[in-house]
């Protein structure tokens, strides 16, 4: 396992899984595996509160996508997974403090029973603020 830090936060992930930063976003992932895992951030003025994320998250809310409450390393929020078109999706919403984390893991449909869901769920149990 290696930790991957980032100036918000950092994650530990598999020896073996690349990662790409871009401005918006850290990509993730296996290199022959089926899916990504896309981690973007944004530091606030203030606080993050449960009703910063459900604003962010307002487009899948109102869909009546159901959420589940969750709890990652320093971070909580909520999470839902949905299939649209041909690919698997899943999206968390997560907040500490003045940071607020959108993760995505996208696979295509036809491979969600070999996603790598496991791992993912594991990588981010270990996230955590960075401390400067």
């Amino acid at each position: 396992m290696k930790i991957y830090t980032h100036h918000h936060w950092n994650i530990t992930l598999p020896d073996n899984w690349v990662v790409e930063e871009d401005t918006d976003y850290t990509a993730v992932y296996p290199p022959d595996g089926v899916g990504d895992l896309l981690i973007s951030s944004f530091e606030h003025d203030d606080l993050v509160t449960d009703d910063d994320l459900e604003e962010f998250a307002a487009d899948h809310i109102e869909s009546d996508v159901d959420s589940e409450d969750v709890e990652y390393g320093d971070f909580n929020g909520f999470s839902f997974c949905y299939s649209i078109e041909n690919e698997y999706i899943c999206e968390w919403y997560l907040k500490y403090e003045k940071i607020m984390l959108f993760i995505t893991y996208s696979c295509p449909v036809e491979n969600e029973e070999n996603s790598e869901e496991d791992i993912v769920e594991t990588s981010l149990n270990s996230l955590r603020r960075t401390t400067h």
